[in-house]
Formats: structure tokens, C-alpha cells, sequence
């Protein structure tokens, strides 16, 4: 019986030492996840990083939306020559904003003055939590970061305890999976490196979009019927916008003065930027309301529904619910490229 003992806790102990080692010998063999769509935007813009003067950051908004070229353009037109990129990628983190800004840090481009970044990032993403972008940034660091401001945000939301508990689950398994390296194992075997190819094709940008990706216009419905997502659109436009709600939270607040630091730190000047959005969230108006007490030195570019021109809120603009089309991005990029413009001749007139 006791023999029986010792060889069933020598098996349970070489079982436990093969999970905690196997991690760490494909993690060796194979390197740090990559997040394949992020690192094709970086590798883009390495490419003429010393060349620009503005980079844009944030979620499928500022990539559906902000064309670099149009933006240069209108810059062009007032006297001010300047090149922009746009490294805004669907469901963009917080940790993704942070990693970037991060590099950007580090890389220190010699031209860049702005960074221009959407103030309301994914804090977490329910559906995504085993993509390479997910477990690309869950390191210890990150994980406790984000678990930290997801459990904040929540609260400021007034969310109940489960409430909470289920935001924060997606960061707890993106971090397990890449402690335990799933999905990435049979690399080993085949004796093949992950390759910056093999994931996000449609969306790996080319040098003359400067990392935009229009969205097509849609055709006009079929007898004039109107598809559910417009019939929304326009119901909502029925309803005045209230931005109006409660600031952000401590952590939040910490997060931004970190991350505002570290573009400081680039040399360039923070800006933050809200774009077209139909429908009223809590983090955005949390934002706002933040905005006006601490962040008042931060420029601010304001496009929310109600707060500039309103023309841009007509279905021909638009995609779906969330994004513009290419004719809408176009008349966007055009106005924010008239801000900016209005940027720039702030550090000439200092």
C-alpha cells in the first residue's frame, strides 16, 4: 500500500512539473505571442516612421473613419505640409492603446507632434478572448491592469458583483491561454514559427492607405424599404443626445494620466478624439464629463452627434449603425483635418 502511494504521488508530481514546464518550452521554441493585425500596422509604419507628424489610435472608428490622405490633404490645402497614419483596428483594447503608445514611446519618431487617440478603448471584449490579439497582451502586468479598470468601470456602472465578476472574465482566460500557451502548441511539432502572414490579411494595411479601411456605401434598399439597422438609425435621431453622466473612475483616471504622460514623452502632444456615434454610452459621456475637469489642457476633438455640424448624421453617410461609409469617412477626414490644421497653428502661434 504504500508503495502504491509513493508511485502514485511520483506520477502526480511528474504530471504537475510537464504542466508547468510545457508552457515554458513552447514558449521558448515559439516567442512571445504576436498580435498579427497590430504588429502589420507597426511594420507599416516603421516604414516611414520618421516621416510623420500625426498618428491616430483607437477602435474600428478611427480606422473606418479617418483617412490619412484626405486629412493630408486639407492640411496641404492650408499651408501646413504634414503626413498622418491611422493604427486603429476593430475592438482596439486599452491594452493595445497602451501597447502602441508604449512603442511609440521608445521609437520617439523625429517629426511626430500629435497623437490623436480615441479616449474610449475596449476595456474588454466577451467574444475575442482566445484571438492572438487578446493573449498577445495579457502578460501578468497587463492582466492586473485591465482586471483593475474593468472591475472600476463596472463599479462606476453601478454593476452588481457578477456583474463584475463576468466582465473581468475574458482578461482572467486571455491570460490563461497564454500562460498555457493554447491553440499555439502544434507549432511546435510542424517546426514552424507563427508568421506575421498567416493571420488578419483583410485587414493588413498598405502603405498608401496609411492604415484607413473604408467601408463600402450601401446601396439603397430594394422598393425603398428601409433594413433594421437604419430604421434604429433614424429612430434614435428622433431622441436629443445627453452626454451628461458620471466621470471616471479613480483607476481610469490613473490610466490616463499615465498613458498621457507617456505620449508626452514621445515629444508630441496628446489629443483626444470622440468621432460621429448615433447612440449615447455610458464610458463616452464618463469621459466627457472627465474631460471638462481634469483634462481641459487636452485638446478635445468633438464630433458626437449634437456637438458640431449634424449634416454628417444622414443614412447616406453610413455603413451601419456604428460606421460611416467611405463618402461619409471622406467628409469626416476632411473635417478633422480642419482641426487639426487649427493644432497646428496653436504650436506655431506659441
Amino acid at each position: 500500500m504504500a508503495r502504491r502511494r509513493q508511485r502514485a504521488l511520483a506520477a502526480l508530481a511528474v504530471f504537475a512539473c510537464t504542466l508547468l514546464a510545457l508552457p515554458i518550452v513552447v514558449g521558448r521554441v515559439l516567442g512571445e505571442p504576436r498580435a498579427e493585425a497590430l504588429e502589420a500596422k507597426w511594420r507599416d509604419f516603421e516604414n516611414g516612421a520618421d516621416e510623420y507628424d500625426v498618428v491616430f489610435i483607437g477602435t474600428s472608428h478611427v480606422q473606418r473613419h479617418v483617412d490619412p490622405r484626405r486629412v493630408d490633404e486639407v492640411l496641404t490645402a492650408r499651408g501646413i505640409i504634414a503626413r498622418s497614419y491611422n493604427f486603429g483596428l476593430p475592438k482596439m483594447s486599452i491594452l493595445e492603446g497602451l501597447e502602441l503608445v508604449e512603442r511609440l514611446e521608445r521609437r520617439r519618431p523625429r517629426r511626430l507632434k500629435f497623437v490623436v487617440i480615441e479616449p474610449t478603448l475596449y476595456l474588454y471584449d466577451t467574444d475575442n478572448w482566445a484571438s492572438d490579439r487578446a493573449i498577445a497582451g495579457h502578460d501578468w502586468r497587463n492582466t492586473a491592469l485591465a482586471i483593475r479598470l474593468t472591475w472600476s468601470s463596472e463599479a462606476r456602472r453601478q454593476a452588481g458583483f457578477w456583474g463584475k465578476v463576468a466582465s473581468i472574465r475574458p482578461h482572467v482566460l486571455s491570460f490563461l491561454c497564454r500562460y498555457f500557451n493554447l491553440g499555439r502548441g502544434w507549432l511546435v511539432f510542424s517546426q514552424a514559427k507563427e508568421s506575421p502572414e498567416r493571420e488578419g490579411s483583410a485587414d493588413v494595411p498598405v502603405s498608401d492607405s496609411r492604415g484607413f479601411a473604408a467601408l463600402p456605401n450601401v446601396p439603397p434598399p430594394a422598393g425603398g424599404e428601409l433594413g433594421e439597422w437604419q430604421r434604429r438609425f433614424l429612430r434614435f435621431l428622433e431622441i436629443e443626445p445627453d452626454w451628461k453622466g458620471r466621470g471616471l473612475s479613480v483607476a481610469e483616471i490613473a490610466y490616463f494620466d499615465w498613458l498621457l504622460e507617456r505620449i508626452r514623452q514621445t515629444g508630441a502632444q496628446p489629443v483626444f478624439l470622440l468621432g460621429p456615434k448615433v447612440k449615447r454610452d455610458s464610458h463616452t459621456a464618463a469621459v466627457l464629463s472627465t474631460h471638462g475637469e481634469r483634462y481641459g489642457k487636452v485638446p478635445l476633438l468633438n464630433h458626437l452627434r449634437g456637438h458640431g455640424e449634424d449634416d454628417l448624421y444622414q443614412l447616406c453617410y453610413w455603413h451601419d449603425f456604428d460606421h460611416l461609409n467611405a463618402d461619409g469617412a471622406t467628409l469626416f477626414s476632411c473635417r478633422l483635418g480642419a482641426d487639426i490644421s487649427r493644432l497646428f497653428r496653436g504650436i506655431v502661434s506659441r
